[in-house]
């Protein structure tokens, strides 16, 4: 008998303003779309959460929404999941829970103001690793390479330090992990050249290079003071360096332990944090380990100036005084004498808290790494980190930020009104947003194609869908034994299915029947327009032909000397058909012989659709995409470095694209 479907919707986050953000696609390659559901792809990976991911027990907290957000690149590709957006951040800072910054990868810059999260337009396609201010019209922020950008209140700008940091000669590149403000003209930044450690200093005109006399290549990781002449760096090997305003000083450290970051409230109570549980402590006049009960890689530390919650609390203990902000300390916020509370937040999604003698962990609803948090206000933290996950908590309470699941998504296709997507789950779109139905195999999907009558996906070990009536049904083809299925396409009367093995399977009266190719490579992708004309593609460079009584090959001519592996398929017609591939391989069909137009750098291709001969698009690793305008292919900023799988677009002009790590992006008209 087959399943009743089971339509769980998605938190929707319909947005408010759609907004900029410069994070490009890299050059690698991404998830190869050949292995993406061969090993996997038949349950939820580690970490992943489900739907929105958060109603984990334990939690007081009523079911969290996502925030009303729309996070788009600078050319438009805006996330529709996971939200607001699912690139890692590695670090959060901000002045209140209304103005907080976050920056990561790939030049990721975004701003929550209590409401909704937007991203900034700034010029960085690098990996950002740390932020600070001294306040609302002073935000900085570092990554690698040496890249330092700055906010005024109303724009971002970049400078290059990389001359300035590097100590090698120029072979090998610098990186800054970590940055400090305590004022627009007193700002450090500490990190590695390359051969050793570095330290600079902002003030207020130029940058100047402390690394001088310093006797260390240990990396240093953060950075963190009180004012501009009190000042702590830590960093690899337990290293613990000290500024009194004039020179920097070797502190003794009582770990060995790699330290990533550093946080306090006064000079007598300073915390670092870092690997194998190390937690040091600051008490005034030495370093001790203070690291009971704590486990896991810590990647950032906040000392919360908020009296304990009840649970912590002891009977009758009176409330501190309100907190202080002295003139000298550059607008940090001093707390009156402690105890406080320490949060540290690490690998896993391992959340700790310190009440005075002893570490004990909080839940944090999420197995994804946080790799930093801000401190929003009293007793309030965003943690942000792997994949976009974003988690807020208040005292004892927690909520997730972030929403839709990180599974891989391989396939898509619109009939106008709806858009489908499938692969480690399948998910529709319609007027109310995204929802999830059930996969009946519970085998990864690789492909899809639909017409007025239904739905057609395939996928591992033989799996053929059919969807009509509102659910997915499996239909059984013996003659596709348990090959791993990759392409589907229908057009006139006929439907043809392809995979590994040079597979070819045509549907007929009582089923579908197995058609002899020419080739045993695998073949990934099939597309046509008539009965007598479709294509079908593959690994080792195969190009076959239907010519309505046999599938022939078709040479493509030299491709540089290398064999590639083609991956998809798509044309206009028979004198307009597109084929893309590994190394950047783009192939022109003009209905005699093929042309080449490979692009220079190195990624792969996976799929490509267009509207017309003027209009098509390709994507693949590391978050690329084309477009080809008639003329000539140019790269679009997607805002993702995830491999894209796929991409199709609906009657209103709207193109979708999807991938890995549960990657929903649409481009509007």
């Amino acid at each position: 008998m087959d399943k009743p479907t089971k339509l769980t919707t998605l938190p929707a986050t319909l947005c408010l303003v759609c907004t900029l953000a410069a994070c490009g696609g890299g050059p690698e390659d991404g998830m190869n779309q050949g292995d993406a559901g061969s090993q996997r792809t038949d349950a939820a990976q580690p970490g992943e959460d489900a739907g929105a991911g958060d109603g984990d027990a334990g939690s007081q907290e009523p079911a969290p929404s996502a925030p009303r957000s729309r996070v788009c690149s600078v050319d438009n590709f805006c996330w529709e999941l996971p939200t607001p957006q699912g690139e890692t951040l590695r670090a959060a800072w901000g002045t209140s829970m209304r103005d907080v910054w976050a920056v990561g990868d790939g030049g990721l810059v975004l701003h929550y103001d209590g409401a909704s999260f937007r991203a900034a337009h700034v010029d960085s396609r690098v990996d950002l690793l740390s932020v600070h201010g001294s306040g609302p019209k002073d935000v900085w922020a570092v990554g690698k390479g040496g890249s330092v950008l700055h906010y005024d209140g109303e724009r971002w700008s970049s400078e290059d330090l990389s001359s300035l940091i590097d100590a090698s000669g120029g072979a090998m590149e610098g990186t800054l992990y970590g940055v400090y403000a305590v004022a627009p003209d007193a700002v450090w930044a500490v990190g590695h050249s390359g051969v050793s450690a570095v330290i600079v200093h902002y003030d207020g005109s130029q940058w100047q290079n402390q690394s001088l006399n310093l006797q260390t290549t240990q990396v240093l990781r953060a950075v963190w003071g009180l004012s501009s002449k009190r000042v702590w760096a830590v960093g690899d090997g337990g290293v613990i360096r000290s500024y009194d305003g004039s020179a920097w000083t070797t502190e003794k450290s009582p770990t060995s332990a790699a330290l990533y970051s550093v946080h306090g409230l006064e000079a007598h109570d300073v915390w670092a944090v870092g690997a194998n549980g190390a937690a040091v402590r600051w008490n005034g006049s030495t370093w001790s380990s203070a690291n009971k009960g704590l486990s896991g890689v810590m990647r950032s530390v906040r000392v919360d100036i908020a009296a304990p919650p009840p649970s912590m609390q002891n009977a009758g203990a009176p409330a501190p005084p309100p907190v202080m902000m002295p003139a000298d300390a550059g607008g940090i916020p001093m707390a009156p004498e402690g105890p406080w509370l320490v949060w540290a937040f690490g690998d896993g999604g391992h959340v700790f808290r310190y009440n005075g003698s002893v570490w004990a962990e909080l839940p944090s609803g999420t197995e994804r790494a946080l790799y930093g948090a801000a401190r929003g206000g009293s007793g309030e933290l965003l943690a942000v980190g792997e994949l976009g996950q974003i988690t807020r908590f208040d005292e004892d309470a927690r909520q997730s930020m972030s929403v839709g699941s990180r599974k891989n998504h391989l396939a898509l296709w619109s009939d106008g009104a709806t858009t489908w997507t499938v692969g480690d789950e399948i998910l529709r779109r319609g007027q109310a947003g995204w929802s999830e139905l059930e996969n009946p195999s519970e085998r990864a999907l690789y492909a899809l194609w639909g017409d007025a009558t239904g739905l057609w996906a395939v996928g591992t070990a033989g799996t053929v869908l059919r969807y009509e009536s509102s659910a997915f049904r499996s239909v059984d083809v013996p003659s596709a034994a348990d090959t791993l299925l990759r392409g589907v396409w229908g057009a006139g009367s006929s439907l043809w299915i392809v995979g590994h093995g040079g597979l070819a399977l045509v549907r007929a009266a009582g089923g579908f029947v197995k058609v002899s190719t020419p080739v045993r490579s695998n073949l990934l992708d099939v597309w046509g327009d008539a009965d007598d004309h479709y294509w079908a593609v593959g690994e080792g460079g195969a190009v076959l032909r239907w010519n309505g009584g046999a599938w022939l090959q078709v040479p493509t001519g030299p491709m540089g000397g290398v064999v590639k592996n083609l991956r998809a398929v798509w044309g206009s017609g028979k004198d307009d058909v597109w084929v893309v591939g590994t190394d950047s391989t783009i192939l022109h069909w003009d209905g005699q012989r093929f042309e080449q137009q490979s692009r220079g750098a190195l990624y792969s291709l996976n799929d490509v659709w267009g509207r017309a001969k003027n209009d098509i698009y390709a994507v693949g690793s590391g978050g690329v995409a084309l477009h080809y305008d008639g003329s000539s292919w140019n790269e679009l900023q997607t805002g993702t470095r995830s491999a894209l799988q796929s991409v199709f677009g609906d009657a209103s002009g709207r193109v979708f694209t999807v991938g890995t790590d549960g990657v929903v992006l649409v481009l509007e008209p």
